[in-house]
C-alpha cells in the first residue's frame, strides 16, 4: 500500500504504477544560512498556568518515583541479554508481562 501526500514536492513525487521514474530535478539553491536567527525574548506579560490536575499528577509521579525500585547493573545486563536472545518474544512470557502490566494499570484491589 502506498500513501501519497496530497501535494508532494515535484522532486518527491512517486511515479505512477507501471511507469519509469524520471530523474529528480537538480537541487534548489537555498539562501545562505549566514542570516542571524533570533528567538523572541520573554516579556513581563508572559505567564504559565498549571492546572490542578497537572499538579496532582506531578505529586503522584513524585510519590511513585521515590518508591520505584532501582535496577542493579547486573540485573540490567541480564534483562538486556534476555532481550537479545528473544526470551521476551515467547508467547508465555508476553502473556505474563501483559498480565502484570494490566494489574499495574488497574491498580491495587482490582480483579483481573
Amino acid at each position: 500500500m502506498v500513501i501519497r501526500p496530497s501535494d508532494p514536492e515535484p522532486s518527491r513525487r512517486l511515479p505512477a504504477p507501471g511507469t519509469e521514474a524520471s530523474p529528480a530535478p537538480p537541487a534548489i539553491q537555498r539562501e545562505s544560512r549566514s542570516a542571524e536567527i533570533t528567538t523572541p525574548k520573554p516579556s513581563a506579560a508572559d505567564q504559565v498556568v498549571v492546572s490542578s490536575a497537572a499538579d496532582q499528577l506531578l505529586e503522584r509521579v513524585g510519590e511513585t518515583s521515590a518508591e520505584a525500585p532501582q535496577l542493579s547493573p547486573a540485573r540490567a545486563k541480564a534483562v538486556l541479554d534476555r532481550l537479545r536472545t528473544g526470551h521476551y518474544d515467547r508467547p508465555e512470557v508476553l502473556d505474563q508481562v501483559a498480565r502484570k502490566l494490566q494489574a499495574e494499570i488497574d491498580g491495587p484491589g482490582s480483579e483481573g
